[in-house]
């Protein structure tokens, strides 16, 4: 007994084909959220190929890509195609999500990590100006030294 794909299959096989596609991972992606991958491919290019929360660009493969949908709808790794919010980085998906889709948790943290790297750049520059004055003071002392 074998196996014949359904007509659908192979039409977005020969779509896939035709726009330098990996059919099976559009395919597979789509499936799991609920949608075609005619709709996943349209999400994409509505999206131009980019990220929908940092607007890097995404491999044309979904390579290193994620179908983020809303956890509170479909709290597993699937989805019902009705709560998709975009195509996201994987970086931008774990970031929502260890951020447990609370933009106000997500903005606090980028807050208080732009506040300490402000804080660790004036310590530098603090840093930097005692050393140059040190240097300064050495620099005096040696040539009060080749005077005396």
């Amino acid at each position: 007994m074998s196996f014949t794909p359904s007509r659908k299959t192979v039409e977005w096989r020969e779509y896939a084909e035709a726009n330098d596609l990996v059919a099976g991972r559009w395919l597979a992606r789509a499936h799991t959220h609920g949608m075609t991958p005619w709709e996943l491919h349209a999400l994409y290019l509505r999206q131009d190929g980019r990220c929908y929360l940092c607007d890097d660009p995404l491999h044309p493969d979904l390579a290193a890509a994620d179908v983020d949908h809303d956890h509170a709808c479909c709290p597993a790794s699937r989805s019902c195609g009705r709560c998709v919010r975009g195509i996201a980085c994987s970086d931008c998906n774990r970031l929502i999500g260890f951020g447990h889709d609370n933009p106000a948790r997500i903005r606090r943290a980028a807050d208080n990590l732009e506040a300490a790297m402000r804080r660790l750049a004036n310590d530098k520059l603090r840093e930097a100006a005692v050393t140059g004055e040190e240097a300064r003071r050495l620099i005096a002392a040696a040539s009060e030294a080749l005077r005396g």
